[in-house]
């Protein structure tokens, strides 16, 4: 978990975007995610694109390369009602 949290403090740093981490509650308890709330898609778009070229963030992920499954990643665009 320290790694999760040192991601959503560089992700906050770098992007202005408060991040949260969630734990499954049922299923596989191994997984996690980050989620942020944007008011946008445009602003989701500025967030993402400001961390996926970036040199430190990349550096991050690949720290804990370890810890992920091979293609299990997902990205998730959920809707607030």
């Amino acid at each position: 978990m320290a790694w999760a949290h040192e991601v959503a403090t560089y992700g906050k740093g770098k992007t202005g975007a408060e991040f949260k981490i969630e734990m499954a509650g049922s299923g596989n308890p191994g997984r996690i995610r980050w989620v942020a709330q944007v008011e946008s898609m445009a602003i989701h778009e500025q967030v993402k694109n400001k961390l996926v070229g970036d040199p430190k963030y990349l550096d991050l992920l690949e720290k804990a390369a370890d810890l992920f499954i091979a293609d299990s990643l997902v990205d998730e665009f959920w809707w607030s009602a």
